[in-house]
């Protein structure tokens, strides 16, 4: 596992990059960010989903947890896409948006078809349900006719876990465990040119001893086939090692990384976390100790130099006992 260089990057350049943080995926150069914010919306789309809160209001602590975690285009005569967010039952659910013109020619948002995600069996939904399926991450097959969702377990107990749809998310397969490689949070893809995808993760795999990215930015390099095949894919990267939080007992704080493919064909990544060791302090669950405050960092990556680097083994980092 090579670590790479890094670079610190103004607030500008964030709230910049910040934008497409939710979706990496170009739809005729437009990049698209939506909060679903439930909260005062007036309407019926939300009701079935408000059961889940007793039939009660949810507070803005509720709603803020309902931002779409990725977002694809889906056909249509206008505009329109499908996201796809999580509840605090770790049920995951999808919700159609779409661009229509007011009377007055300015366009407007409209959200539709709320549903929850189904899979195949019952035996796909007992399995979401035991692991906690959360933080849904788009990958999309280079041919566009196929979809995949990377899921944060969130109660710990299975790898990140995977399904995939071929009616543009209106039906899941069951999902299934990922390997190692690629178990982690808030996975954000991109597509390279020579077919390849990378996936850019926190590092989260407490099942996986001797991880020496544990609590880490890093990213994966494989394809698509490799994730309808369980493979580990070609290689993973650690980014930048993470320390544990400033200011509570976690670790590993970072990802949702704002993610761009460049004109020259580099990727540039973008995201948050605790990146200096704390002169002399001690965290109660990190070895390294607690970090200083966290800042943004960003990556550009030159696939051609990162297969160069996987290569050498002075760049590999080795598993360590734990």
């Amino acid at each position: 596992m090579p670590s790479l260089p890094h670079t610190k990057v103004s607030r500008v350049d964030w709230i910049n990059a910040a934008l497409q943080a939710l979706t990496d995926q170009p739809i005729d150069q437009l990049k698209v960010l939506v909060l679903a914010v439930i909260v005062g919306i007036g309407s019926t789309l939300f009701d079935e989903f408000r059961a889940g809160f007793g039939g009660a209001q949810p507070s803005i602590e509720d709603a803020m947890a309902v931002a779409l975690a990725s977002l694809w285009a889906v056909p249509g005569d206008q505009p329109g896409w499908r996201g796809v967010f999580h509840d605090f039952a770790f049920d995951n659910w999808t919700v159609d948006l779409r661009l229509e013109a007011k009377t007055d020619g300015a366009p407007a948002l409209r959200f539709d078809r709320l549903r929850r995600m189904e899979f195949t069996t019952p035996a796909g939904r007992s399995a979401a349900n035991r692991a906690g399926l959360c933080e849904a991450g788009l990958v999309t097959r280079p041919d566009s006719k196929r979809i995949a969702l990377l899921f944060r377990p969130e109660k710990r107990l299975t790898n990140s876990m995977v399904a995939f749809s071929d009616d543009a998310g209106l039906t899941w397969t069951d999902p299934r465990e990922l390997p190692g490689a690629l178990t982690g949070h808030r996975h954000e893809s991109v597509n390279l040119p020579d077919g390849r995808t990378l996936v850019f993760m926190r590092d989260y795999s407490p099942l996986n001893k001797g991880n020496p990215s544990h609590g880490d930015w890093v990213a994966w390099m494989g394809t698509f086939a490799d994730l309808e095949a369980g493979r580990e894919g070609q290689y993973r990267l650690r980014l930048r090692r993470n320390y544990g939080n400033s200011t509570n007992s976690n670790i590993g704080d970072c990802g949702y990384s704002g993610v761009e493919l460049l004109p020259n064909g580099q990727v540039l990544a973008l995201t948050y976390g605790h990146w200096i060791l704390a002169p002399g302090a001690t965290h109660p669950n990190h070895p390294d100790g607690r970090g200083m405050p966290p800042f943004i960092l960003q990556a550009k990556l030159d696939p051609k130099q990162l297969d160069a680097w996987a290569k050498d083994p002075a760049y590999l980092i080795k598993p360590t006992a734990r």
